[in-house]
């Protein structure tokens, strides 16, 4: 079973039924692939890597906590970045919800793996 946010809130969606999601996230029916909202706060592990766009902050990918201090995302997602630009976001289940159980944390470094290339 997958994880992700998708469009505004998160989703869970069994294993090969992501990979036919090709359209904008706001515009995909995750239904219709078996897809179905995961209940609030069931993934506690699952973080949104927000920055700063517009004068808002703004989801721009997901990660997972691995440890107390360490969250895991994608190279793309920070590639060419500096961590004050990011924000990371706990307990948060729906981005356009505030429902006073996120918790909101600076980043202090970010740490590409030394093999990462967009090639």
């Amino acid at each position: 079973m997958y994880y992700a946010f998708i469009g505004r809130t998160f989703w869970r969606v069994e294993k090969g039924q992501y990979s036919n999601i090709t359209e904008s996230h706001d515009q995909v029916d995750l239904a219709g692939i078996g897809g179905i909202p995961a209940d609030p706060h069931e993934f506690l592990f699952h973080v949104s890597l927000q920055t700063y766009k517009n004068g808002q902050w703004t989801h721009r990918c997901g990660g997972s906590i691995i440890s107390v201090d360490k969250v895991l995302t994608a190279a793309h997602c920070v590639y060419a970045s500096k961590a004050k630009d990011f924000l990371v976001i706990a307990g948060e289940h729906n981005l356009q919800e505030e429902d006073k159980t996120e918790q909101v944390v600076a980043i202090k470094y970010v740490t590409i793996h030394p093999q990462f290339s967009l090639l």
